[in-house]
C-alpha cells in the first residue's frame, strides 16, 4: 500500500512540476521515491550519502530531502533537476549515487524515475 501511495504522489508531483516548473525545455528531472521501512537508518546512513552525491553533482533540488516528512515510515519523494539528459544519466550512474542507493536499499525500497518533460505525454 505504501508503494502505491508513493507512486500516486510521484505522479502528482511530476505533473505539477511539468505544469509549473520554470526550467529550460531541454532539462530533465529525476524523481526518487522511497518507501521507507526503517527511518532511523534511512536518515542517519542514507541521507548524508545521497545529499553529498547530489551536491557533488551540482544539481538543483526541487523538493529537498530533509523537508518535513521526508524519511518517515512510508513514502518519501525527492525531485532533482538536471540541465541535460546526459548529466542526469551520468549522476545516476556515478559511484557516489550507486553507493548511496545501495545503502538506502537496506532501509527503504527506492525507485528512480528519469522524466523528460519534452517527451510527448501520449503516443500519436
Amino acid at each position: 500500500m505504501g508503494l502505491r501511495l508513493a507512486m500516486v504522489l510521484a505522479l502528482f508531483t511530476t505533473v505539477l512540476l511539468l505544469l509549473l516548473g520554470p526550467f529550460p525545455s531541454k532539462s530533465v528531472r529525476v524523481l526518487i521515491a522511497a518507501d521507507v521501512r526503517q527511518p532511523e537508518g534511512f536518515v542517519s546512513d542514507f541521507l548524508p550519502l545521497a545529499t553529498r552525491a547530489f551536491a557533488d553533482a551540482g544539481m538543483d533540488l526541487v523538493f529537498k530531502p530533509g523537508a518535513p516528512g521526508f524519511g518517515r515510515v512510508g513514502p518519501s519523494i525527492a525531485v532533482v533537476h538536471f540541465r541535460t539528459m546526459e548529466k542526469a544519466v551520468a549522476f545516476l550512474s556515478s559511484p557516489a549515487f550507486r553507493h548511496a542507493e545501495g545503502v538506502g536499499g537496506k532501509y527503504a525500497l527506492i525507485r528512480v524515475y528519469l522524466i523528460d518533460p519534452s517527451a510527448p505525454l501520449v503516443d500519436e
